[in-house]
């Protein structure tokens, strides 16, 4: 996932408007190219985030409905729409979790 915050509302890079304050976007949506000047931009923070580190870095068991699925969303997982909270997390949790050590 990448999370870029934009210093100016609106800031406009790489053929994209970025609201000021973080958003989020699924890996793959930028190019390498694109993620190097974005990350060179001043007005620009941005953060390649580890699919695993949304649920290390969170209690997700505190995560709104609406904020699981907006995480879901992000990463593409895709979801049944009558899904209850339980299924959501553990559908969250089975693709964020840190493989396991050998």
């Amino acid at each position: 996932m990448i999370r870029i915050t934009s210093k100016r509302h609106n800031f406009r890079r790489c053929g994209m408007a970025h609201p000021k304050g973080p958003a989020e976007y699924p890996d793959g949506r930028f190019s390498a190219e694109e993620l190097k000047v974005l990350k060179a931009e001043p007005m620009l923070t941005v953060e390649v985030i580890d699919s695993g580190e949304i649920c290390r870095s969170e209690n997700p068991e505190k995560l709104t409905v609406p904020k699981i699925k907006k995480l879901l969303d992000t990463l593409n997982i895709e979801y049944p729409a009558d899904a209850v909270k339980a299924d959501l997390l553990m559908l969250l949790k089975e693709h964020t979790a840190r493989p396991p050590e050998e």
